[in-house]
């Protein structure tokens, strides 16, 4: 979150095909402007079926 202030951002990773996929909080779901702590967490469980609470996958390869 606050990705554009340099404050800092929220991910997710996973493997995919054995390779590290890492995806950024769409905050268009999870407000960037949260006030407390506590908010966070909650705008995650209100969110947490929705496929798009992270987006833009970035997938890291081994170069040989």
């Amino acid at each position: 979150m606050r990705g554009e202030k340099g404050l800092y951002h929220v991910t997710s990773y996973q493997l995919s095909d054995a390779k590290p996929e890492i995806k950024l909080l769409n905050e268009k779901l999870v407000d960037d402007e949260l006030k407390k702590s506590v908010d966070l967490p909650r705008a995650f469980l209100k969110n947490k079926e929705n496929k798009n609470l992270f987006v833009n996958p970035v997938k890291f390869r081994r170069i040989k």
